[in-house]
């Protein structure tokens, strides 16, 4: 009867959630889940007490020690050592892992290396993987923006396009066509500083897709608007002199207003500065 009571306080012990959750790291099979539920997609290293793996969520690793006392757990305490670096890694992975492989398992080696104990290769493989990780998304935000800046400028050109067309059929102001083939010269102009300029733009590691389309859009609109204030200070012969005579002076004028940011704060300031000249000069005349 003694014996049946061990047995049952021995099955009791066994079915706490601590023991569950203990597994040896072969039995983390690709397909298979991780104590947490994760299907694990990939495993990059498979050691006599630990294992290295990858899930959606990230690089998962699993010790097998977590029975033991706090002060016995080495590998544990080694692995804690580089969590730092890996949490800034962490959140410059993409949301599919999958696309940055080559990453992962300079990632998976660098964990390898500091659990067992070989902490400077395990910094500084996981430095490369960081500096990859910043470039790959500097890249990939640049793209954004220019894609977005792209598709704004061909939005201008097709609604150009249906506004000339429409024009055959029926009675639209020739004003209003003369400001639309500006805003898209200013678009085309913005656009051409955009390709250029692009690989040297700053980009936020933080900011998602929709807000790098957002700030490329944004350019092209800006440039579309200093065309059309570039197009009022052409007809008013404020620049250009006689070049304002022809079209193509103003499409030039348009161009170059969208493809510089400092043209027009250039022609505002110009302005203000005559006028200030202008009021100096009336009030030294009215003095004498």
């Amino acid at each position: 009867m003694k014996k049946d009571e061990n047995q049952g306080n021995h099955q009791t012990k066994s079915d706490t959630p601590k023991a569950k959750g203990i597994r040896k790291p072969e039995e983390f099979k690709i397909g298979g889940l991780d104590l947490q539920g994760r299907k694990i997609e990939h495993v990059y290293v498979t050691g006599v007490e630990y294992v290295v793996y990858r899930t959606n969520q990230g690089i998962k690793v699993y010790i097998y020690d977590e029975l033991l006392p706090d002060e016995e757990r080495v590998l544990w305490k080694n692995f804690v050592k580089i969590s730092n670096q890996l949490g800034r890694i962490y959140a410059l992975q993409p949301e599919e892992l999958s696309s940055v492989e080559s990453i992962n398992k300079t990632i998976a080696r660098a964990i390898t290396q500091s659990i067992e104990g070989h902490l400077a290769d395990a910094v500084e493989l996981l430095n490369n993987a960081e500096s990859r990780l910043i470039r790959l998304r500097c890249l990939k935000g640049r793209l954004e923006y220019l894609i977005s800046a792209g598709i704004t400028v061909f939005t201008f050109i097709i609604m150009l396009s249906i506004i000339q067309f429409l024009s055959r059929y029926i009675s639209i102001p020739d004003e209003l066509i003369m400001i639309l083939k500006v805003t898209t010269c200013g678009a085309l102009g913005g656009f051409l500083s955009v390709s250029i300029n692009v690989w040297k733009l700053n980009i936020d590691l933080d900011a998602n897709r929709i807000l790098n389309a957002a700030s490329g859009s944004s350019r092209i609109v800006i440039a579309s608007v200093a065309a059309v204030f570039a197009f009022f200070a052409v007809k008013s012969e404020l620049i250009l002199g006689t070049l304002s005579k022809t079209i193509y002076g103003i499409y030039i004028a348009s161009m170059v207003a969208g493809f510089s940011e400092k043209f027009i704060p250039n022609i505002i300031r110009s302005i203000s500065k005559d006028e200030r000249e202008k009021e100096i000069d009336k009030a030294i005349s009215c003095n004498k």
